[in-house]
């Protein structure tokens, strides 16, 4: 499907996201989110061991993280070709009036686990 994005990830559809505030993170943040990216079914203890906090510090920067929304969950990464489906397709939509990644519409798509990435595209078709 894709290779994992390094740290700090953009979220799948990032303009939805535009209007809302950032968070600062510092390094060790960073590091966190790139160990929760690489497994994310980690134990805090063993997160904490990799950076050198104790489990009560780890937890607590994982929550903040959550609480922030830099961390919206956790889930499994499926292989569609073990599923049977063996074609990625990449769809191109063109509505009529005013688009925007923040239209309902779009909104209620991109919940759906099939679709892995929305994209706004400006300019002419090829």
């Amino acid at each position: 499907m894709g290779v994992p994005a390094a740290v700090p990830k953009e979220p799948r559809h990032a303009r939805a996201y535009a209007d809302e505030t950032s968070v600062a993170f510092d390094a060790l943040d960073r590091q966190i989110l790139q160990l929760l990216q690489t497994d994310g079914r980690i134990k805090l203890s063993e997160l904490g061991r990799q950076v050198r906090l104790s489990p009560a510090a780890v937890t607590e920067r994982v929550r903040r993280l959550e609480a922030a929304g830099v961390i919206s969950g956790y889930g499994a990464h499926v292989v569609p070709g073990r599923l049977g489906y063996g074609i990625q397709a990449f769809i191109r939509v063109d509505p009529h009036g005013g688009y925007t990644l923040k239209h309902p519409r779009t909104l209620e798509l991109i919940q759906r686990p099939e679709i892995t990435e929305v994209h706004h595209v400006v300019g002419e078709d090829c």
